[in-house]
């Protein structure tokens, strides 16, 4: 439904989420389903609506800008992530679109802004010093802010299941979220079918998509969360050691695992620094 925005949930006499109500071109419009699934981003009204806590703390998230700049020189087979200083908490990156144009991001970890307007000096100043982008022309400019903390506590209620950027399933370390929404949303299904099929939608039902989803990727989350919060504390320096640690490996799919294993090898003097992802 095209310019159709929910307002509030609807709740039954037993305190459970039988739908939304939501607004239209100003027209006011109720829609009613025996289960809702939030997918409204990492703020999710929805979730907060239905009673889920879904307070979050500035060190969890990351505030993003990206341009679309054109006129550029650009390896169109080459993507590009900046981190360090340049990019506190987060990173720079470029994600090309042709040879003459591509998206120049940014994200920095809210907890580290210190003035407004912050974001886009750090971004300006990046492009700035790089004459390959500096000479392009910035033709859209896209904003916007990403969860970079743990998964809620719950993700369900009685009638309800959040997924994806809702349930906080981005990954801490990436900032990604499309897989982990998919895998999420595949058992959100499965359950929903199973629940229609019991007639029961009841959040003691709906724990095996809690345990469905933490089972896929959980770990991952948390592992990585780790790993992001021990990036906030490294110095440039550390950092491109990392990075020059993983020069000549041929990487299909690299782990922290895998990076620990490559830094013990060639910088073990900086493997103190790395103790908390051990």
């Amino acid at each position: 439904m095209l310019k159709c925005s929910a307002t509030d949930v609807i709740k039954d006499e037993r305190g459970f989420v039988v739908g939304v109500k939501a607004k239209q071109w100003g027209k006011e419009m109720e829609l009613r389903a025996p289960v809702v699934i939030g997918a409204d981003g990492f703020e999710s009204q929805v979730g907060r609506w239905a009673g889920i806590d879904t307070k979050i703390t500035a060190k969890d998230v990351n505030t993003c800008l990206q341009y679309e700049l054109v006129g550029i020189d650009i390896d169109r087979f080459y993507n590009e992530f900046h981190i360090g200083s340049m990019a506190p908490g987060g990173y720079v990156w470029i994600f090309n679109k042709s040879s003459d144009s591509a998206n120049v991001g940014i994200g920095v970890n809210l907890g580290m802004v210190k003035e407004p307007g912050d974001v886009k000096r750090y971004l300006d100043r990046f492009i700035e010093d790089q004459p390959r982008l500096s000479k392009g022309q910035n033709v859209e400019t896209v904003a916007g802010a990403v969860s970079v903390g743990l998964p809620l506590e719950s993700v369900t209620t009685d009638g309800l299941m959040l997924v994806g950027d809702a349930a906080r399933m981005i990954d801490p370390l990436t900032g990604g979220g499309v897989s982990n929404a998919c895998i999420a949303g595949q058992v959100a299904a499965r359950v929903a079918k199973e629940a229609h099929e019991a007639g029961d939608f009841s959040r003691e039902f709906f724990q095996r998509y809690e345990e469905g989803w933490r089972a896929k990727i959980e770990d991952q989350l948390f592992r990585n969360y780790i790993a992001k919060e021990k990036l906030l504390e490294l110095s440039d320096d550390t950092i491109n050691k990392i990075i020059d640690a993983l020069q000549g490996y041929k990487i299909e799919r690299i782990t922290t695992a895998d990076i620990l294993r490559m830094v013990q090898e060639r910088y073990p003097e900086i493997m103190d620094e790395l103790a908390d992802l051990l």
